[in-house]
């Protein structure tokens, strides 16, 4: 029975890996579209664009540690 119980644990992170994975390209993409559709002028300071990546990665990074605790 310990046995089980310990395989539905491994299929649960690996399943948590692979989504957490996924999620991560997720997020690349979106900044990706981000900056294609509103490019950053090479004189333009930094503004709200300079943060969009690690903003969201850091809620992808949440995401992740909230799912990841239980286990």
């Amino acid at each position: 029975k310990k046995e089980k119980k310990s395989e539905a644990l491994n299929i649960r992170g690996v399943l948590l890996h692979v989504m957490g994975d996924a999620l991560g390209s997720v997020v690349v993409v979106i900044t990706a579209i981000i900056f294609y559709v509103l490019p950053l002028k090479s004189e333009d300071p930094c503004n709200w664009q300079c943060y969009i990546d690690p903003s969201l990665t850091v809620l992808m990074v949440i995401i992740i540690l909230s799912s990841a605790f239980p286990l």
